[in-house]
């Protein structure tokens, strides 16, 4: 769904910031992503603001962080949007300190954080 055009998606945002989403299927390898965190919705992008309208809008107001519990520490930080319609997008950021952006950023556009996930098998 696209909503947003340019730079103007991130105006008032929570967070900005890049990210590697997991894709599915045989496009399953992790691609970088710009993402804008509002309260209540989170964009992503294939480039850098500016350039492409949003790829994806989604409303985060029911929606869960999941900050994944790492079994490797070199491995960079992995997390997971899961929405409400049953979405789950899995993305990884290049180190903790900005995981912990991410996180706090959610918490301040009212979207729950669970800590220490562990996906299933």
């Amino acid at each position: 769904r696209r909503l947003h055009k340019g730079s103007s998606a991130f105006f008032g945002a929570k967070r900005v910031g890049m990210m590697q989403k997991k894709g599915e299927g045989s496009l399953a390898g992790w691609k970088t992503r710009w993402f804008a965190l509002h309260a209540g919705e989170l964009l992503y992008f294939d480039r850098p603001p500016a350039l492409p309208p949003s790829k994806l809008a989604l409303c985060v107001g029911r929606a869960v962080l999941r900050i994944h519990a790492s079994s490797e520490p070199s491995a960079p930080p992995t997390l997971s949007w899961a929405v409400g319609d049953g979405t789950v997008l899995r993305m990884r950021v290049l180190d903790a300190s900005e995981l912990e952006e991410w996180a706090a950023a959610a918490e301040a556009a009212g979207v729950g954080v669970v800590r220490g996930y562990s996906p299933p098998l």
